[in-house]
């Protein structure tokens, strides 16, 4: 089972990206998952830092998306609805591309 990752409001987007990369490194796969729309802008900024990361390494980041509706209650008890995403990556190792002279 992959490792998850869990987003809040107040995570920082490259310190996101560094685990992201880190953990597809060590394991070449793990679920990111963000409540909310400031989480889900997060996430979306870290997994494009972590692509740029692995890239570098010749190591691409394929991505998919998940969606589902949760519901909770606020600090008041109120009942509030949200979009969870669970984003599984994985990570592919390139081939270098090699000149010909």
């Amino acid at each position: 089972m992959p490792q998850v990752l869990k987003v809040a409001k107040t995570t920082v987007p490259s310190k996101l990206a560094g685990a992201i990369a880190h953990g597809l490194r060590e394991e070449g796969e793990l679920v990111v998952s963000a409540i909310g729309a400031e989480a889900h802008r997060i996430t979306e900024r870290a997994i494009e830092l972590a692509t740029r990361f692995l890239g570098e390494e010749n190591v691409a980041l394929h991505q998919t998306r998940e969606e589902e509706q949760v519901s909770r209650e606020d600090a008041q008890g109120q009942p509030i609805t949200a979009t969870m995403a669970r984003y599984s990556l994985r990570a592919e190792k390139q081939e270098e591309a090699t000149e010909q002279q």
